[in-house]
């Protein structure tokens, strides 16, 4: 059966709505940026930094607890002359931050 050429969202995880401050490193340099949505796979940022596909980053943040995770830049949509969003994917998240981060999810969902 054809999706009559409709684009099918392929995440591999469910994602949650978060508006959370989180600080960046990537190379020398240290900014905070604003988290839109978080799964266990990544989270997408948007700042007023520029970021480019393949930077290697390291981000803290805290759910429950505080999160240290490194993460790739996937994707960069400029979004204004001074804002852009980043698609991060995490790299080795730990098995706390991943739970915290599903619970986060799944407290978010309809019930």
């Amino acid at each position: 059966m054809s999706n009559s050429g409709k684009k099918t969202e392929q995440r591999g995880s469910p994602r949650g709505i978060i508006n959370a401050s989180i600080k960046v490193k990537c190379r020398n340099n240290s900014f905070f940026s604003t988290a839109n949505n978080i799964s266990i796979s990544g989270v997408l940022l948007e700042a007023d930094t520029v970021l480019a596909p393949g930077d290697e980053i390291t981000c803290w943040f805290v759910l429950q607890y505080k999160i240290m995770v490194a993460g790739e830049v996937v994707r960069v949509v400029r979004k204004s002359s001074d804002l852009s969003a980043f698609g991060v994917r995490f790299i080795d998240l730990d098995t706390e931050a991943t739970a915290q981060i599903e619970e986060m999810i799944g407290s978010q969902r309809i019930h």
